[in-house]
């Protein structure tokens, strides 16, 4: 190796080693691997050793020195090389000495990097950025996410080992861990009981040394005297014949409280402390096991393990729908949502504030959090551990109605710096259900918050603190506050009442059937004027307490599901963020796809998107929005991080109406998804989109007066409850079939994938009046009665209509809706809702929550493009199209692209409105949308 290079080495290494406290970096340190000479070796504490491996351009051979260092042994660590940056710098920079070239480094940002882990990232091309973003890059990969998995694992079947011995206890002392716990003596509490105890032992196990007490209560890890010590053994230390004693750990622990971290070790002594000895001790020799395997694989500073374990013991969830965000959706959220590594704000975020009002375990709180101080170190050389308390104490506020997932935020937090302690943090666990004096009033949880007049966090609140829960404090969190929100908020929304029970946003945690109409009442109070929706959830309603919270100019980031983009019941969301923010949408489509695949959140079954909304200024005009369509959800959350980084670098992109295509997102040489501009319309037709070209070319078509909203040309039938329902005094009553004869009231009421295969299609049903109400349905039926019904609920993969005629005249049903128009007009509009072009408007109109149905109402319907057949020569011409294949069978909508006959009525469809276009194409690129094709069983990979 030359001088030149030795000079690049050591000025990177010395400015690498200053962007981050708590590793250190070392040049060309010979023996440092069992094989070779590393340019630099990065190592910190609790994670593993990362090789950088520098060259400057064209560095031809910087890859294969990167993938040479894969797999040797780091001697120090004792641990196998995983994770090796190469890096290409500017040839600039050659000729410079060692000072100028680390000013040189500290402000350039044209480097090109790939990570070895052991796969190259990217597989083709180079990452662009500063040696900041290079950083981080490290530190994210010192922690592999196939780690966290692994360990994830680990610690599961430690904590089940665990709870299986707390459930051998006695009663009594079941209770008592219980109550400690705010919760239900049952499995899900044993479980919660063993993952905070191995949280403690790890915790602890990081902390171990001597503390120095000063006069000001502040405490720091260190060998020196002067001040009161406070001495913490390690767990090695404490063993007795091979075993820890109960006293020894819980003396130990007790230390520890001396210093701070409450929100750790209380409750853990407590669970300890009420077990028998010998009980005790069977409890420590396994946490000793799981903590010698965490140390061992470092990962003792990984909060997401403990976070993803706790939402799986999380039984409520399932009624709150609040479902765990995946550390890689976290670490995009935290890219996207967080101003550029180059940005001013990192000089100086003591101002900067930072909430989430449903925190959980706090992963993206934790998340954000380290993105700052990776970028506050970076850009100041200072340590970001001098300013914890601070940020602990004014910048990061977090919220949740679950006591153990509110301690687990406030460990994952302080598990950023250890040795840190601080005072006071503004994580609550808020109160829900019954409250105050009597159990008179109810608490909505962070739902409270859209209340202005309650400006402090009620008495009932707790807020979890460094050395012990406080109650009646003021949170901060009033209007206009906040530079950022990140939520994932619960999805939980109005449902039916079930015998005996509710299905609702509050029936967690046990509350009572008339408990739950109360708090629902009291929300519907409280949030009436907002945009927030019974039937849009809880999701709705965290939305309307971030726009109030959020300043002019802050940045609202949420998970919400993907019902958004098209739910009626979320048009007033849609419409405020279109009049009042500058927004990023985010959604996932791929080619082959299952259930999880298009979310952002573990186990959510359904669609999701990830939106980004910057407040703007009062009387600013509306901004255009960028829809992203990712080809995969990120892989591990330094993928993320780069996706992340691609999105916020695009500059202009092409928009909906050029007819220009997509712009591709590019991560090295991949195509990690497109980008298109939009104005905000009353749905989001972009979300979900795989090949957003179809929209452009569908928008570019039906551009003009030849085309008009379905709503402005006809009228709609009534709801089938209004027909037939007890509650809407419906007039008639349903029977199946029809009748045996000719019935006065015929009904096409349900789908039937065998029967309904041509346009013309049989009646399924008859109505017959209900006694006493004669003249009501008489009067009703004239305009209930039509030949033209819309499906409303279509499936893709096995329905082959969206329009259906019907002769002679029928009501329309649950899944049939009657669309009221004359009988050329019907006919037209039935094929042209069965042509191709007809099926893309009825596709981007209606919902793509789930792969491969279609859910709309006859809200959804009056917004879907038609010819204007009030042009009586244009719907003759399409009258007669329908006639010609009205008895012909169709194929599945998914199939539409191998049917002959579906391509026969697209040609005649066409050549009658004088479209020219490619369908043959448009129909291949619509049959591969997920939303269209349905699951895919056996999900690949795609490039």
């Amino acid at each position: 190796m030359g001088q030149i290079e030795s000079t690049l080495n050591v000025a990177m290494a010395e400015v690498m080693d200053n962007m981050r406290a708590a590793w250190t970096a070392y040049p060309e340190q010979t023996g440092a691997l069992t094989g070779g000479r590393p340019d630099i070796v990065l190592r910190e504490a609790g994670a593993l050793p990362v090789i950088v491996e520098n060259e400057f351009e064209p560095g031809q051979t910087v890859d294969k020195d990167a993938q040479s260092r894969l797999g040797k042994l780091d001697k120090k660590s004792g641990t196998e090389i995983r994770a090796v940056i190469a890096v290409r710098v500017p040839k600039r920079m050659r000729k410079l000495e060692t000072g100028p070239m680390r000013d040189a480094l500290r402000s350039e940002r044209a480097f090109r990097y790939a990570v070895y882990q052991p796969e190259r990232y990217p597989a083709d091309g180079w990452l662009a950025g500063s040696l900041a973003d290079i950083a981080f890059a490290a530190q994210l990969v010192s922690v592999p996410t196939e780690n966290v998995a692994e360990y994830v694992r680990i610690l599961g079947d430690s904590s089940e080992r665990i709870g299986d011995m707390i459930c051998r206890l006695d009663k009594d002392i079941q209770a008592v861990i219980a109550k400690r716990l705010n919760q239900e003596p049952d499995m899900q509490t044993w479980g919660m009981a063993a993952l905070i105890l191995s949280n403690a032992m790890v915790f602890y196990d990081d902390l171990a040394g001597t503390y120095v007490i000063g006069k000001d209560g502040s405490a720091k890890k260190t060998n020196r005297r002067g001040g009161e010590t406070v001495d913490l053994k390690s767990i090695q230390s404490m063993k007795v014949v091979g075993e820890v004693p109960p006293e020894f750990l819980i003396a130990a622990w007790q230390n520890v409280l001396k210093v701070n971290y409450y929100a750790i070790f209380r409750v853990a002594i407590d669970i300890l402390s009420c077990m028998s000895e010998k009980a005790a001790a069977e409890v420590i020799g396994e946490l000793v096991k799981t903590t010698s395997a965490i140390k061992a694989g470092r990962m003792s500073r990984s909060a997401d393990m403990y976070g993803m374990l706790l939402q799986r013991l999380i039984v409520d969830r399932d009624h709150l729908a609040a479902y765990y965000t995946l550390p890689q959706s976290a670490a995009l959220m935290a890219t996207l949502a967080l101003p550029p590594s180059g940005n001013e704000l990192w000089k100086d975020m003591l101002g900067y504030r930072v909430g989430d009002f449903a925190c959980g375990t706090g992963l993206l709180l934790t998340s954000v959090y380290r993105q700052m101080v990776s970028n506050y170190e970076a850009a100041t050389g200072k340590r970001a551990a001098d300013i914890h308390e601070r940020m602990m104490s004014d910048c990061i506020s977090g919220l949740d109605v679950l006591p153990s997932a509110a301690h687990m935020a406030v460990s994952a937090l302080a598990g950023m710096f250890p040795e840190n302690i601080f005072k006071k943090t503004n994580i609550h666990v808020m109160p829900i259900g019954r409250w105050g004096k009597g159990k008179k009033e109810y608490r909505l949880g962070s739902c409270d918050l859209i209340d202005e007049k309650m400006v402090t966090l009620f008495e009932s609140s707790r807020q979890i603190t460094g050395s012990g829960e406080a109650g009646v404090v003021h949170h901060g969190i009033t209007d206009e506050s906040m530079d950022l929100i990140v939520m994932n908020p619960p999805f939980t929304r109005a449902g039916k009442r079930e015998e005996g029970s509710v299905v609702g946003p509050w029936a967690a945690f046990g509350t009572s059937a008339e408990d739950q109409i109360a708090m629902g009442k009291l929300a519907a109070a409280k949030f009436r004027g907002a945009v927030s929706h019974g039937h849009a959830g809880l999701a709705s309603y965290f939305v309307a307490i971030s726009h109030k919270k959020i300043r002019a100019g802050g940045t609202v980031a949420l998970i919400l599901p993907a019902t958004i983009a098209m739910g009626e019941s979320w048009k007033a969301v849609r419409d405020l963020i279109k009049e009042k923010y500058a927004a990023v949408v985010l959604s996932i489509a791929r080619t082959r796809m299952t259930k999880p695949d298009g979310a952002f959140s573990s186990d959510t079954g359904m669609g999701e998107v990830m939106l980004f909304a910057r407040k703007l200024a009062d009387g600013s005009p509306p901004v255009r929005a960028k829809f992203v369509s990712l080809r995969e959800r990120p892989t591990s959350v330094f993928d993320a991080v780069q996706v992340g980084e691609a999105i916020r670098g695009l500059g202009k992109v092409h928009c909906m109406e050029d007819g220009n295509g997509a712009t591709s997102l590019m991560v090295g040489n991949r195509t990690a998804g497109a980008v298109i501009d939009a104005e905000f319309d009353d749905r989001w037709t972009a979300v979900n989109v795989m090949n957003l070209e179809i929209l452009q070319e569908f928008h570019s078509l039906t551009r003009g007066d030849r085309f008009v909203a379905l709503g402005q040309v006809c009228e709609f039938g009534s709801d089938s409850q209004m027909l037939i329902g007890k509650q809407q005094k419906g007039p008639f009553i349903k029977r199946v079939g029809g009748g045996g004869g000719s019935p006065k009231y015929p009904a096409l009421w349900n789908n039937n994938n065998a029967k309904q295969t041509c346009m013309r299609v049989e009646p399924d049903s008859h109505l017959e009046i209900r006694p006493g109400m004669g003249d009501k349905a008489k009067n009703m039926w004239p305009e209930e009665a039509s030949h033209m019904h819309m499906n409303i609920d279509s499936d893709y993969t096995a329905q082959a209509l969206l329009a259906s005629y019907t002769d002679p005249k029928a009501a329309g049903g649950r899944s049939w809706p009657g669309v009221v128009l004359g009988e050329a007009e019907s006919k037209a509009l039935i094929a042209w809702f069965n042509s191709t072009l007809g099926v893309i408007s009825y596709w981007m109109v209606a919902g793509r929550q789930q792969l491969g149905r279609g859910l709309t109402k006859r809200s959804g319907l009056a917004l879907m493009q038609v010819p204007d057949v009030r042009n009586r020569m244009k719907a003759a011409k399409l009258a007669k199209i329908f006639d010609r294949f009205s008895g012909t069978k169709l194929c599945p909508i998914n199939r539409l692209d191998a049917d002959p006959v579906r391509k026969e009525l697209d040609a005649a469809v066409a050549g009658a409105l004088g479209i020219t276009a490619d369908l043959d194409r448009l129909r291949e690129m619509l049959c591969a949308e997920p939303t269209i094709r349905g699951e895919s069983r056996r999900a690949t990979k795609d490039d």
